[in-house]
């Protein structure tokens, strides 16, 4: 897998895999996300996408979904999945369902999430909120996850 790349592994009935740096000299940092599939016995599947073929600076671009789109990752849950890259000081309004909840993951960078700070490796869940205002406090790379 390449620097930018996103994966997604079905294990289903059940695969052999594991991640590891082929690099002696250089540092691999990569975020792997486990989501609970809707529904068990699933045929094994594999699928990749490169963020540099959906991103847009200063908005939310989705890569992971149920819906089964070009471009998108297709996802065995309720749930979608958006790459954010903002740069400094733009703000992001999300809107989404009270019924929803929203899962913020920080890759690099500051964030403000409805005011409250979040930095590198930090989380933050949303709940019983239509509205999500995501600003960035300097140059930020952040996951949002939309879910049942």
């Amino acid at each position: 897998m390449s620097q930018g790349n996103i994966q997604r592994i079905t294990a289903g009935k059940g695969i052999t895999h594991s991640e590891f740096n082929h690099s002696k000299k250089d540092e691999l940092k990569f975020l792997q996300i486990w989501i609970e599939p809707d529904q068990q016995g699933l045929t094994p599947s594999y699928q990749e996408l490169s963020l540099n073929d959906i991103r847009e600076e200063n908005k939310l671009a989705l890569f992971a979904s149920n819906d089964k789109k070009d471009k998108v990752i297709h996802v065995n849950q309720d749930v979608r999945i958006y790459y954010g890259q903002l740069q400094d000081d733009k703000l992001i309004d999300y809107t989404t369902q009270k019924d929803r909840g929203v899962w913020i993951q920080v890759i690099d960078g500051s964030l403000k999430v409805n005011n409250v700070n979040l930095s590198k490796g930090d989380g933050a869940a949303i709940e019983q909120l239509d509205q999500v205002k995501i600003q960035s406090i300097n140059q930020s790379q952040f996951l949002l996850f939309d879910l049942k």
